[in-house]
C-alpha cells in the first residue's frame, strides 16, 4: 500500500527500497517498527538494571574503584599468567 511520506521520510524509505532486501513498503515498515518495539524492550530492560544496581549500591554491596588498586591487581594477574 503506497503511503504519504515527508519528503525527508520518503527519501529514507526510498533509500531503503533501492538498497534491496524488501518487497514492498509494508514489509520496510513492518521490520522498522518490529525493530523500534526491541529497542524500547531493550532500554526498558537497561533501565530497569541500572535502577536496580544503583538500589544494590546504595546497600553499601559496591565499592568505589581505586585506580591504583585495580592497576596493581592487573598487572599481578597478567605476570601470574606468564
Amino acid at each position: 500500500m503506497p503511503y504519504a511520506f515527508p519528503p525527508v521520510l520518503k527519501q529514507l524509505v526510498e533509500a531503503q527500497m533501492t538498497r534491496g532486501g524488501y518487497h514492498s513498503e509494508d514489509e520496510l515498515l513492518l521490520d522498522a517498527v518490529v525493530a523500534l518495539a526491541e529497542l524500547d524492550r531493550r532500554q526498558a530492560e537497561l533501565r530497569a538494571e541500572i535502577h536496580s544496581r544503583l538500589a544494590t549500591s546504595g546497600q553499601g554491596l559496591a565499592k568505589p574503584l581505586v585506580l591504583a588498586d585495580f592497576q596493581t591487581e592487573a598487572r599481578r594477574r597478567l605476570a601470574a599468567e606468564g
